[in-house]
């Protein structure tokens, strides 16, 4: 799991696709090199929560970078895990797709 000390921004990616990444499509998302031609897609809400171990959800509105491709930052505020998703919703507020969560510790040096 990755480490971030309190204070700082960390970015937080996340895409929308019409398919399934390969490996290889996965690790160039991931390596910030964006999604294939023609795979991304933008669904018509899209959001981004996060949490901080058991505490309560905070949404926020992403950042869209590119087609299906989002992102959005935490400020680490404390030590603890945190747990952070890209979703999206429909016009009544049903969530239709999202990325699987993602984690982070904050740490106090």
């Amino acid at each position: 799991m990755n480490q971030y000390p309190v204070g700082q921004v960390v970015k937080c990616p996340f895409y929308f696709a019409s398919r399934e990444l390969t490996n290889t499509e996965y690790a160039t998302f991931v390596a910030g090199g964006g999604l294939p031609t023609g795979v991304g897609i933008d669904p018509v809400s899209v959001l981004f929560r996060y949490k901080l171990d058991n505490g309560p959800p905070t949404s926020t509105t992403p950042t869209k970078d590119a087609v299906g491709l989002y992102h959005a930052t935490i400020t680490v505020a404390a030590p603890g895990d945190y747990e952070w998703q890209g979703y999206a919703q429909d016009g009544s507020a049903n969530a239709v797709a999202a990325m699987w969560p993602q984690h982070f510790e904050g740490v106090a040096f």
